[in-house]
Parts: structure tokens; C-alpha cells; sequence
């Protein structure tokens, strides 16, 4: 190969490697970057689902392309949903710029599909599931109906209201309970009323009525109190 071919070979190649590198950084694919960047580093709770939205770089800024990898970060003054990832290129003529992302994570969780009267039993009849925003969800939770049916609202429950602990009972104050006593490999049954409101294996205080005595036990079922 002549040195002339050589030269226009290696000029060419240099030409079309400049025109990819340039056309890889165009608005679409630093958009796309910072996405994927914000999506690697956030965390998704259980059955929960990521959103996740670039704002569109101004269409009249003219972005260099760079001869090094392009460094991202995301400065630390942001809140979890909006956020600007910074993309920086480090070569002899650095240059950097922010791209802002709106991110948005829904989780399911349990609701009242209707109006629900304080006593009534929770089951598929007046329960949805539906996806929430999770910044919009304090406190405890459910997020499958298998979780809290058989369980009593505590109190009426308008439609749409996020069911939590607070507001259920499995066994409820006052009620009669089955004590199940387990020692010695001897399980030994009594009858009890329940002296608190309490949900699934949570502890409460339960009076034997045969002998007058206040113990603590775990809730098993409705209505089923066990004591180790």
C-alpha cells in the first residue's frame, strides 16, 4: 500500500472515529445516560415500581465530544425526587453540565375500597390493593389484602384510607380468646379476654378466666392468643 493510501486511510479513520464519538454524545444519549446513572443508584422497595424522566437538554446547546469517559455524580444538596446528575468530561478541553431527573417510586399498598364501619371484617369485598407514590406513604403499611383479612377495622375507615396496624385488630380489646399454653412438649387450652388490640405475632395482654391471672402472649390467629 502506497504511503499516499496509507495517509488517507489513517486521515479517514480518524475522521469517522471523531464523527461516531461525536454523534454517541449527542442530546438523546446524555439524556439517556443520566437515566440509567439515577436508575442504577436508587434502591426499589419490594413490588415497588421506578419512573424515571429526564428534562430535555436545550436543543441549542452544542455538546463537545470528549476523548476521555465521561464521569457522573450526583451532587449531594438534592432530594430524592428531583434530581441533577452532573456529567463531566475530563479531557484536555473539559467541560461539564446537569441534567435534570424527575424520579418518581410507587409501592402497592392496602386500602379501603369503600367506606368501611368501625367492627367490620377486612377482606376482598372492601379492600384494594392500589400503587401509591412512596413519599406519600407514612408510617406502616400493608401491600397484599392476604395480609390483614380476617383482621376488624378499629374504627370506621373512609374509602381510599391506607390500612395500617393503627387502625386493625386481629384480636381487639375485650374480645374472648383462645390461650394456648405450651410447656414441656403439653399444650394446655383456657379461655381469655383480650386486655389490648393487637395484629398478627404481635404481644399483648390477656386475662385467664379461670384463674384471674394477666399474662402475655402472641397473637396467632384471630382469636388465638399462644403463651410459651
Amino acid at each position: 500500500m502506497s504511503k499516499l493510501k496509507i495517509f488517507l486511510f489513517s486521515w479517514y479513520s480518524i475522521l469517522f472515529s471523531a464523527t461516531t464519538l461525536a454523534v454517541e454524545l449527542d442530546h438523546a444519549y446524555l439524556e439517556n445516560l443520566a437515566k440509567n446513572y439515577v436508575q442504577q443508584q436508587i434502591a426499589i422497595p419490594k413490588d415497588g415500581k421506578l419512573k424515571i424522566q429526564t428534562v430535555a437538554i436545550d436543543p441549542r446547546i452544542k455538546i463537545t465530544a470528549c476523548n476521555q469517559p465521561l464521569q457522573l455524580n450526583i451532587p449531594e444538596n438534592h432530594n430524592s425526587r428531583n434530581i441533577n446528575v452532573k456529567i463531566s468530561c475530563l479531557d484536555d478541553k473539559p467541560w461539564k453540565m446537569f441534567i435534570p431527573v424527575k424520579v418518581s417510586i410507587t409501592i402497592p399498598v392496602v386500602i379501603a375500597k369503600q367506606y368501611i364501619a368501625k367492627g367490620s371484617l377486612l377482606d376482598n369485598s372492601n379492600l384494594a390493593v392500589v400503587l401509591k407514590d412512596s413519599l406519600q406513604t407514612r408510617g406502616e403499611f400493608y401491600n397484599s389484602i392476604e395480609q390483614v383479612e380476617n383482621n376488624k377495622a378499629l374504627k370506621s375507615l373512609p374509602k381510599g384510607r391506607i390500612v395500617s396496624p393503627n387502625n386493625i385488630c386481629l384480636v381487639c380489646k375485650g374480645e374472648n380468646v383462645t390461650i394456648n399454653a405450651t410447656t414441656s412438649g403439653l399444650s394446655i387450652q383456657t379461655a381469655g379476654i383480650a386486655l389490648n388490640n393487637g395484629v398478627l405475632n404481635e404481644i399483648i395482654k390477656v386475662k385467664n378466666v379461670r384463674s384471674g391471672r394477666i399474662i402475655s402472649g402472641q397473637i396467632k390467629a384471630a382469636n388465638y392468643v399462644e403463651i410459651h
